[in-house]
């Protein structure tokens, strides 16, 4: 093979393709197993000998489509089994040995192609080739990746695999027709971009800004969330310019990530050694998805704050409330001398009321009754305001931890004008303005005040007796809005890939519209049909299954739903969730409970399945593979639906780890 020659399969991978199929005695009675034209066509050849050759060949056609050279006594198994199935038991007596002569083999090979409509390749079929190749190669840049979706065209075309030899010229081809399409295209761009790219894998004093940005964020800590931030907004002005170039580039998603995935294992050195436009197009890639995942990390880390604040929060008004209560508590003696003064005392006539009620306060006082009164109301304590006080006095650390983030991640919400999009550009505006704090009042505007639930503006304020909004209340107010928008995902981040809008991610409605046009451009011509008929069909049973529940209800056959009309005629129905004695299963009942982790744990020890998860980017964690019961958290918290937040909880496992884990491993 020649030095030149791309290397797409493996040896092993190239005998799997290549090499004659070898059946057990399932498959060979699937494979040999002859319809009405193959028997049509078996009727051509005189002699059990061609006869048996060309059900050979036939199976091994179905199987792989491809032709093969072989003597009989190469595939004696196969021959025996044919024999056996479909022939007399003399023939079955005969030694069948030796090939078939080259007319008989060129003749069987042309009515076989002929029975199911293929054509053997050629080269007449290079020129479509190449441009099917050319639309792949777009979207699947791995050579083995584009390799299986020309296989499905060549499949769907009904033309044989060419000879590995063959493809390996045509990817030789295609990959420097479509390298030199994309250096084209790179080298129009701006040479003060070109600059900027090149500045980032320049050798400085022996650690270049590359090897910096790809570092991914250690952990949550300050130090940490102020370098990502840091190396976010170094590339910030590179990623707008990336985003408006990287659509020139005619890549799909795929593409470009595996671009620029190359400048992520690359080291500087080896980048610094390639062509210049080869240098732009993978750095280009890169710059353009390392910004997301630094806005995915920051998002992460905003969401991973406010919660721990909210359980400060939580754990200071719980502390406040039963210090609160402990303190009562010791008032409850005086509790009883008063109640027992009281049902005693008899109200003398030279006593007025007020000196009456004094004598009372002496041994209970006011503000005690009261505060009494309101714990048995269970109105007692404010634990809500003690949250905000807390809020408060923490100030310094929401300003460290929130403000970066808020000033350096550009949010959007669904609906324009909305009140969460304002609170958030007042607070930027302040912060970059660097006002000072006696301010901050003065900045906010009546109208936005006014939109504030009145509750909420009265908790926004140090005490009941100031009329000025404390600055620290404010901010902890909008980031909880934040907070509950990201979560809900009406408040997102186009620049993330875990945060962005919905229809951001969406295919484009020009595309749905020509999904015909592309299926068949990619070989799957039967996707469109398919799924019309598959979606019609099954609308139509939904239709059946709909006409005949509600007649099973009419009827009164459906003892599980119980319908109601209540006295102003309005219909409801609930389920009764009675279940026939006859319909149940013991089977289930009788197999031993055990825990979902626990099965999950053994069969992935079984399988031996978790040496298959590796890091992603395996050069900056210590482990490159994952610990197998923080891979089955991970699994189990999406399969459930609950999140790595509450599997953290749940279980011992830090939610910093899940989330590394979660965002930085692959099978």
């Amino acid at each position: 093979m020649s030095k030149k020659q791309i290397n797409l399969l493996t040896e092993a991978e190239i005998k799997d393709i290549y090499a004659r199929p070898i059946f057990n005695d399932i498959e060979r009675d699937y494979f040999f197993r002859l319809s009405d034209g193959e028997h049509n066509l078996l009727k051509k050849y005189v002699s059990i000998k061609s006869k048996v050759f060309l059900v050979l060949q036939i199976g091994y056609f179905k199987a792989m489509q491809q032709f093969y050279k072989f003597s009989l006594g190469e595939v004696e198994d196969d021959v025996n089994y044919i024999i056996k199935k479909h022939y007399s038991s003399n023939e079955n007596k005969k030694k069948l040995s030796g090939t078939l002569w080259k007319e008989n083999y060129s003749e069987q090979k042309s009515d076989i192609l002929k029975l199911y409509g293929y054509r053997e390749w050629s080269d007449s079929f290079k020129k479509m080739t190449i441009e099917q190749l050319e639309k792949l190669i777009r979207l699947h840049p791995k050579g083995n990746d584009t390799l299986r979706e020309l296989f499905v065209f060549l499949e769907n075309e009904k033309i044989t695999f060419p000879s590995y030899r063959t493809i390996q010229d045509l990817f030789t081809h295609v990959f420097k027709i479509e390298r030199d399409r994309l250096e084209k295209i790179v080298q129009e761009i701006p040479s003060d971009l070109n600059k900027q790219l090149e500045e980032i894998i320049k050798n400085d004093d022996g650690l270049t800004q590359l090897s910096v940005i790809r570092i991914d964020q250690k952990d949550f800590s300050y130090t940490a969330l102020k370098l990502e931030i840091k190396k976010a907004e170094k590339i910030k002005k590179l990623y707008r310019l990336c985003k408006t170039l990287i659509p020139s580039l005619k890549l799909s998603n795929n593409a470009v990530r595996y671009y620029g995935s190359l400048a992520e294992q690359y080291t500087p050195s080896r980048l610094r050694k390639l062509k210049k436009a080869q240098q732009w197009l993978h750095m280009l890639c890169f710059i353009f998805n390392r910004y997301q995942e630094f806005m995915d990390n920051l998002i992460t880390s905003f969401m991973y704050y406010l919660r721990l604040f909210s359980n400060e929060a939580k754990e200071y008004s719980d502390a406040k409330e039963a210090e609160f209560i402990k303190g009562l508590m010791l008032e409850m003696p005086n509790l009883g001398q008063f109640l027992i003064w009281f049902s005693s005392q008899e109200v003398k006539p030279n006593l007025t009321n007020e000196e009456f009620r004094q004598l009372g306060f002496n041994i209970l006082s006011k503000e005690k009754q009261k505060a009494i009164a309101d714990l048995i109301w269970g109105v007692g304590f404010d634990k809500k305001a003690e949250k905000w006080k807390y809020y408060e006095s923490q100030s310094r650390r929401i300003a460290m931890y929130f403000r970066p983030i808020l000033l350096a991640v550009d949010l959007e919400f669904h609906k324009k004008d909305a009140l969460i999009e304002k609170l958030i550009k007042e607070l930027r505006n302040y912060f970059i303005s660097e006002a000072p704090i006696s301010k901050f009042q003065q900045s906010l505007s009546s109208e936005l005040i006014d939109q504030i639930p009145k509750g909420v503006v009265k908790l926004l304020k140090s005490s009941n007796e100031s009329e000025k909004i404390n600055l620290a209340r404010f901010e902890f107010y909008v980031y909880e809005k934040m907070y509950n928008r990201i979560d809900s995902g009406r408040l997102f981040c186009n620049d993330s890939v875990s945060y962005c809008d919905l229809d951001y991610d969406l295919v484009p409605d020009k595309l749905v519209d020509n999904a015909v046009g592309i299926c068949e451009e990619l070989g799957y011509k039967k996707i469109p049909v398919y799924c019309d008929e598959r979606l019609e069909q099954a609308l139509e049973n939904l239709e059946d299954a709909w006409i005949q529940t509600n007649k099973n209800i009419d009827d009164g056959k459906n003892k599980s739903i119980k319908i109601e009309t209540d006295d102003k005629g309005i219909v409801t129905w609930k389920l009764t969730y009675d279940t026939d004695e006859s319909e149940k299963s013991t089977f289930f009942d009788e197999l031993p409970k055990e825990d979902i982790a626990d099965v999950f744990k053994f069969m992935g020890d079984h399988t031996k399945i978790w040496i298959l998860f590796e890091s992603q980017k395996d050069k900056y964690v210590k482990h490159k593979h994952p610990s197998p019961l923080v891979l089955i958290a991970c699994v189990l918290a999406d399969a459930f639906g609950f999140g790595t937040e509450k599997m953290s909880q749940m279980s011992n496992i830090g939610y910093n780890h899940l989330c590394t884990i979660c965002n930085g491993s692959q099978s």
